[in-house]
């Protein structure tokens, strides 16, 4: 059997919302550990290829890239579905105000190689500001810390 990425992300983080069409699985880049009234891992999607899926989604409208936008701001973006709510990252390769879910906006991301352990992952994201994020081929490896 061929296991699929959301199959192993449910083996990981069996409460993990993964969104269905039409964002597309392709546009998610990893896992993150974020707080929100308790520690919850979330699915991490690339903002810029969330976007780009909708605006071939919304391909046949008049304006197809201002529907996508208008679309991701109301229907994804401005929805809370709960602790496990995915979190969008829409620049990973700096670390500033970068990541944002609902109302939430996250100042700056660390990766696994930056804590001695989970705790002290905990312990960082606790303040709300910052987020561990793990990217997708690295899922392995927290298999032994979760």
């Amino acid at each position: 059997m061929n296991e699929t990425l959301r199959d192993n992300i449910w083996e990981l983080f069996g409460d993990a919302i993964i969104y269905d069409s039409p964002v597309s699985d392709d546009d998610i880049i990893g896992m993150g550990l974020i707080y929100d009234s308790d520690c919850n891992w979330v699915v991490v999607y690339d903002e810029n290829k969330v976007i780009n899926t909708l605006i071939q989604e919304f391909s046949g409208s008049e304006d197809p890239e201002t529907d996508a936008i208008e679309y991701y701001n109301y229907n994804i973006i401005g929805g809370y579905l709960g602790p496990q709510t995915p979190i969008f990252m829409n620049d990973f390769e700096f670390h500033e105000c970068m990541a944002s879910r609902c109302s939430d906006t996250y100042e700056t991301y660390f990766r696994l190689d930056n804590v001695s352990s989970l705790y002290e992952a905990y312990e960082l994201v606790a303040n709300k500001k910052t987020f561990l994020f793990v990217p997708l081929d690295e899922l392995e490896s927290i298999k032994n810390i979760i």
